[in-house]
């Protein structure tokens, strides 16, 4: 992800075989089996990683801190951000793989979003650290 020069590459973890997925620019990147999901100023998107498709847009949110399980995206929208100030969402929410399920979780000032198993960690404005079960 270079949000320089807006391209969204995939590269081997040894530095090889570069490839450029998505012109444009990209500020959030997650990836979920064989397919990448990632964020522009205006839209969430999906690509399959064998890059036979173009990228499709399956939500036109401006999205944050995006994450993924192997059932849901979860992201926060920037557009309902509270006086925390930019950064962060003031709702968390989830969507389907698909993009065709997109529901609200709870209304929370959040930033970051890191999934391990089934309990999602995320940082509130005064930086402490909480967590939701999703199971």
């Amino acid at each position: 992800m270079n949000e320089t020069d807006g391209t969204l590459g995939r590269v081997r973890t040894n530095g090889t075989s570069y490839t450029d997925l998505f012109h444009g620019s990209v500020h959030e990147v997650t990836v979920s089996g064989a397919w990448v999901y990632f964020a522009t100023a205006d839209a969430l998107y999906r690509m399959c990683l064998d890059q036979k498709t173009n990228a499709e847009q399956i939500n036109s949110n401006y999205t944050r801190w995006l994450n993924t399980d192997v059932t849901y995206l979860y992201y926060t929208n920037l557009e309902d951000h509270t006086e925390a100030g930019v950064g962060y969402g003031n709702s968390l929410y989830r969507m389907e793989l698909d993009g065709s399920v997109n529901e609200r979780i709870f209304q929370d000032d959040v930033e970051g979003i890191c999934i391990q198993g089934d309990v999602l960690y995320y940082m509130n404005p005064d930086r402490i650290m909480s967590l939701l079960s999703l199971s």
